[in-house]
């Protein structure tokens, strides 16, 4: 090696530029253990010629003894795209690249990797450990697209060597079905993946039961529309006696406030607030829009002014930032009759035509919107609009005496 280094050395006088006498220089000083000297060798050859691979392993095997993982990353990164055509060398630096990816806590960037190199198999290799690797990766992980964890659990059920613990299983549906909601799935492909996940793993997956329950929920105030056998199966499981935790009580709690909402009365009021105030406090993971609806239309029964309008607002804006689909839904419809009702009750008339143009498929809001007409002296057009109210519906009345003019 000493000998090695003095050839090198003469090479290098000679010319400064030469790529090959400053790897040979590396591999000499890396092999008598003088790492700087190594380390700035196979540096000065990546600047000459950062296209080849020679300094770059070198450089590899100089990190590998010292067990470098912030440097080596970048290293295996480089010596992947040297490989592409090289299937054995490419999948044993992809290895090495995504092994040091995880110990910098970079978990979904080394799933991408090992997913790679499932997607492109060398004949006659093992994929059994990596595909448990990934498995165990996606257990950690809620941030990959759902067919990714779909691919994986497919893998696992269709290989009888691929062994994978059942609660890690678990953990990756469970992920998968995060991935589906963030992903805004269909709501069908939600509900069975929800349904499969309580019914193969676990009926007390708390995650797969509050996307269920708040589905439901948002059946029973005409957010959404699910066929009635899946309601069924929810409501079975929202019955369910012999689960008696805290998580389940709440949510029977949920749902029997949204029940009451259709025949709140003076007798019901102060149950239906404490049933709120109980949820809000202690329901972790309540679906925030359904709650404000929830404190919306309390205010609107006691006549809050303030709190209707505010919950109204703030529950538009969420609608908005997390793009409900459907915007003229009868939850959004009734958000906005709230607050016109309200407007019009403060003789706030131009806000309360505005909003009330807004929830215009609701029953009465054609009243509230002639009486708006009326007293902010828009004769004409309460007129128009018990016009067109008698020719879409025959039963119409209205006592035409204020439009006397």
């Amino acid at each position: 090696a000493k000998e090695a280094l003095k050839i090198c050395k003469s090479i290098i006088d000679k010319d400064k530029e030469n790529y090959l006498a400053w790897v040979m220089t590396g591999a000499a000083a890396q092999e008598l253990n003088n790492k700087e000297q190594a380390l700035a060798a196979f540096q000065r050859a990546i600047q000459i010629s950062s296209n080849q691979a020679p300094a770059w392993q070198g450089l590899a095997q100089l990190y590998e003894k010292t067990n470098s993982q912030s440097d080596l990353v970048g290293v295996y990164s480089e010596l992947r795209k040297f490989f592409i055509k090289d299937a054995n060398k490419y999948f044993d630096y992809s290895n090495k690249y995504a092994n040091c990816l995880i110990a910098q806590g970079k978990t979904g960037q080394a799933i991408n990797v090992f997913c790679e190199l499932l997607n492109n198999k060398i004949e006659d290799k093992s994929y059994t450990t990596l595909t448990e690797n990934i498995a165990n990766l996606l257990s950690l992980d809620d941030e990959q697209k759902s067919e990714v964890y779909f691919n994986i659990l497919e893998m696992v059920k269709n290989d009888s060597e691929i062994k994978v613990d059942n609660q890690i299983l678990e953990k990756v549906n469970e992920n998968a079905l995060k991935s589906m909601i963030k992903g805004r799935e269909s709501w069908k492909s939600i509900l069975d993946h929800s349904f499969e996940l309580v019914k193969n793993y676990s009926k007390q997956n708390e995650y797969a039961l509050s996307t269920l329950f708040e589905i439901y929920a948002e059946t029973l105030i005409g957010k959404i529309e699910i066929d009635q056998e899946e309601k069924e199966n929810i409501k079975s499981l929202l019955d369910d006696e012999t689960n008696k935790s805290e998580f389940m009580e709440n949510y029977r709690m949920f749902i029997n406030a949204i029940n009451m909402l259709s025949d709140l009365d003076q007798n019901t009021i102060n149950e239906f607030k404490r049933i709120l105030d109980q949820i809000q406090e202690q329901l972790i993971g309540t679906n925030k829009l359904l709650f404000l609806y929830l404190e919306n239309n309390y205010y609107f029964f006691i006549c809050n002014y303030e709190n209707t309008i505010k919950k109204s607002q703030e529950s538009l804006v969420l609608m908005h930032q997390i793009k409900v689909k459907d915007i003229e839904n009868e939850f959004c419809l009734k958000l906005n009759y709230n607050m016109a009702y309200m407007y019009y009750l403060y003789h706030d008339f131009e806000k309360a035509i505005e909003k009330i143009k807004l929830s215009d498929a609701l029953n009465d809001c054609n009243r509230v919107l002639i009486e708006c007409y009326l007293r902010s002296d828009k004769k004409e057009l309460a007129l128009d609009v018990i016009r067109n109210e008698i020719e879409d519906k025959s039963s119409f009345t209205y006592d035409l005496s204020d439009l006397i003019i």
